[in-house]
């Protein structure tokens, strides 16, 4: 078993998220689904000539961590192969790690716990990765959305910048 979750990039792309997926408990997975299927319906309502095309949700829980580990695991790397990632996407990944949180709040408590656990050493690969941006050189391109505030991450700054 793996205890670095953000291994080499080139070994796949979300060897954690596969595996906890894979050893997931079903009556977890149970929790987890209904969680999904609420937020298909959110989805669904924004866009609702989609329905009966579109059948799992672009915001499922194991797309947000599978997407929080493909980004830590890259910042880790220090952005290779290619070395570089736009600013411009950065908040977009913050955003979507804001969800994570939001999405880990819907599940029973024992999913949360199982996923939370793999979420929190992403997170510390983050930490890791990151420093403070006390002076706020990243504010006028990174800011939260308006409709909420942003945690912790958001005041945060990649230790080499890639962009």
């Amino acid at each position: 078993m793996r205890t670095d979750p953000a291994a080499a990039p080139d070994d796949g792309d979300t060897p954690r998220t596969d595996e906890l997926w894979r050893n997931m408990p079903a009556a977890h997975r149970e929790g987890i689904d209904a969680r999904d299927a609420a937020r298909l319906e959110t989805e669904l309502a924004r866009t609702p000539a989609l329905r009966g095309r579109i059948t799992a949700p672009v915001h499922s829980l194991r797309n947000l961590v599978g997407d929080w580990e493909r980004f830590v695991r890259l910042m880790r790397s220090e952005w290779q192969p290619g070395g570089h990632y736009p600013i411009s996407a950065y908040p977009e990944v913050l955003e979507s790690r804001d969800l994570l949180d939001e999405a880990l709040d819907q599940l029973p408590d024992e999913a949360r716990r199982h996923v939370g656990a793999l979420v929190r050493q992403l997170d510390e690969v983050f930490d890791t990765c990151t420093e403070p941006d006390p002076d706020g050189r990243l504010r006028p391109w990174v800011r939260p959305p308006a409709d909420r505030p942003g945690t912790g991450r958001w005041s945060r700054r990649p230790r080499v910048t890639p962009w």
